[in-house]
C-alpha cells in the first residue's frame, strides 16, 4: 500500500508510511489526486468524519420529472430492493400512503396533476386541469404501472406508522381543484369514493394483518400503528441481506436516499421509540382501529359535503 501511495504522489516510501500513519497530513492536492485515481468522492470521504452525511437525490439528475418518470423509478428502485431476499420495509408518513393510493387511478391522477403543476412544474401557468387527467386515465400503461408498483409494494412486508390527520393535504387538493374548476364535480366524487375504497382496503388489510395484491391474491404481512405524538415527514426504512437504506421525501414526492450507517443506526432507534409511543391497530385492536378509520372517513364525508363558493 505504502509503494502505491508512494508511487502515485510522487514521493518517498518513508513519506508515504508518514502519511499512511497519520505523522505527516495529506494535501488537498494529493487527496485530489487519490480520489482521481481510485475514483473516490471527496465528499464521500469526507461525509464520514464528524456530521458531515451524503444523500443521494435522484431528482437532480438532470432529466425531468413527470408521472411516467416517477413511476419508472418507483418500478426499478422496488425491484432492486426486492432482488435480495428478506425485505422487510418500517414506514412512517404524514401524507396520503403512496404505495396504497396508486391502486386507485382517479386518486392517483388526482395527485400526480398536482404534482405537475407545482414541485415538477411541468405545467408553467397552465392548469389543463380535467383534460390533462382524464388523457392520463385514457392511456392504458398508466394503470398498468401504477398496479405494478402497487403489487411489488403489497408483496413486502411492511410496519406502517399513520397519523388521522394524514387525508388532510389530499382533501384540501380535491376541494381546490373542484373549487376552481380544474376537474368536474363527477371526478370530484370520484375521488372521494376511491378515497373510502382506500380506507376500507387499509381496515381489511388491518384487520387480517395481510396485503392484497391487485388480483385479490394474499401480499405479505402488514402490521399497522397510529401514531398520535410525533410529527414525521415521509420515510422508509427499508432492509433485506444486501443492507439498509433510507427513503426520505425532500420535495415530496420527490425523495432522497442514504445508506450512511450511522442514519440507518439512528433511524431504527427511531422508530423503536415511534413504536413505543404509537398504539397497534392491526390485528386484534379492533375498538382502536375503528375509532381511527371513522375518524378519516368523517374527515373525507366533511370535505365531500363542503359547498364550492
Amino acid at each position: 500500500m505504502a509503494q502505491i501511495l508512494a508511487d502515485e504522489l510522487g514521493i518517498s516510501l518513508s513519506s508515504a508510511y508518514k502519511k499512511i500513519n497519520g505523522d505527516a497530513k495529506i494535501t488537498l492536492e494529493e487527496a485530489f489526486t487519490l480520489a482521481n485515481k481510485f475514483h473516490l468522492s471527496l465528499d464521500l470521504v469526507q461525509s464520514q468524519q464528524g456530521d458531515g452525511v451524503m444523500f443521494h437525490y435522484p431528482s437532480l439528475d438532470g432529466e425531468v420529472m413527470s408521472p411516467w418518470r416517477f413511476l419508472d423509478q418507483l418500478i426499478g428502485m422496488l425491484t432492486m430492493l426486492r432482488a435480495s431476499p428478506g425485505i422487510n420495509i418500517r414506514h412512517t408518513t404524514c401524507e396520503l400512503p403512496l404505495f396504497h393510493y396508486i391502486f386507485f387511478p382517479g386518486l392517483t391522477a388526482v395527485k400526480f396533476y398536482f404534482y405537475s403543476n407545482s414541485v415538477w412544474n411541468l405545467m408553467g401557468n397552465e392548469r389543463p386541469g380535467q383534460v390533462w387527467i382524464d388523457e392520463l386515465l385514457a392511456n392504458p400503461a398508466f394503470q398498468e404501472k401504477c398496479w405494478q408498483v402497487f403489487d411489488m409494494a403489497a408483496a413486502s412486508p411492511t410496519e406502517e406508522y399513520y397519523q388521522v390527520t394524514m387525508y388532510d393535504t389530499t382533501l384540501r387538493q380535491i376541494h381546490f381543484l373542484r373549487e376552481t374548476g380544474q376537474i368536474s364535480e363527477s371526478f370530484a366524487a370520484t375521488a372521494f369514493k376511491q378515497l373510502l375504497e382506500m380506507t376500507n382496503m387499509i381496515s381489511n388489510w388491518a384487520n387480517d394483518g395481510k396485503k392484497r395484491l391487485s388480483n385479490g391474491q394474499p401480499g405479505a404481512s402488514y402490521d399497522l400503528h397510529v401514531n398520535e405524538l410525533v410529527y414525521t415527514n415521509i420515510m422508509f426504512l427499508i432492509e433485506n441481506q444486501s443492507g439498509r437504506t433510507l427513503f426520505s421525501t425532500l420535495d415530496s414526492p420527490n425523495f432522497t436516499i442514504c445508506r450512511d450507517a450511522r442514519v440507518l443506526d439512528r433511524m431504527e432507534s427511531w422508530f423503536n421509540r415511534l413504536k413505543n409511543k404509537s398504539s397497534q391497530i392491526s390485528g386484534q385492536n379492533e375498538k382502536q382501529r375503528q375509532v381511527f378509520l371513522q375518524d378519516v372517513q368523517l374527515r373525507v364525508y366533511e370535505c365531500q359535503q363542503r359547498k364550492v363558493t
